[in-house]
């Protein structure tokens, strides 16, 4: 539970632990390090962007809040590339000012069709895009074939490895985010039927 990625927990008390005295605290526990950004996958993903050959930069984790939003999309914009999100990410920011993305398909003819053409595949913060076990027909791996991954950093380090990126491919540049839109106030008569409209 304490781990940058977060994870589940379980607490078990005794019965009377409300009416009688505890023992000992627990000792603390190591303060966790956030990942750095690995040179070799950095270089690598930048050498992809670079190559002008059809590229997706796939995001999950710490990638699909703001500040990794921001740098995939400026990243993207800057490399020709797309951004696609994971089908379905723990948490994905969106809303004004944030960069809108579009998420993997669910079922595998459609993901393969987004993927189609892909010669590298960036993987931030995501895994490799797999189909659910045994569809009838349909390979589990949705990696186009000839398409070359790329792991650019695990579920933590992402949104920092993408900004690096950004900073390098794209520096000086802003995300393009989504615009607040808000109806019109309604106008006419206060009715259950307006209301339910």
């Amino acid at each position: 539970a304490a781990s940058l990625r977060g994870a589940v927990s379980t607490l078990i008390l005794p019965a009377d632990v409300t009416w009688t005295d505890g023992v000992s605290a627990a000792p603390d526990r190591a303060v966790v390090v956030a990942p750095t950004v690995d040179d070799e996958a950095a270089r690598a993903s930048a050498d992809a962007l670079r190559s002008g050959a059809p590229t997706i930069i796939l995001i999950g984790g710490d990638a699909t809040r703001k500040p990794g939003l921001s740098a995939a999309v400026r990243v993207a914009a800057a490399a020709g590339a797309r951004v696609l999100c994971e089908t379905f990410p723990a948490r994905l920011e969106r809303g004004a000012g944030i960069p809108a993305v579009e998420r993997l398909a669910y079922f595998a003819e459609a993901a393969e069709a987004q993927l189609a053409g892909t010669a590298h595949l960036i993987l931030a913060g995501a895994t490799s895009p797999v189909s659910f076990f045994a569809y009838p027909g349909k390979p589990s791996d949705l990696v186009p074939e000839g398409c070359e991954v790329h792991l650019l950093a695990e579920h933590a380090g992402a949104a920092a490895a993408l900004e690096r990126l950004a900073d390098e491919l794209a520096p000086g540049t802003t995300a393009d985010v989504a615009a607040a839109v808000r109806p019109d106030l309604p106008t006419g008569a206060l009715t259950a039927f307006a209301v339910a409209a």
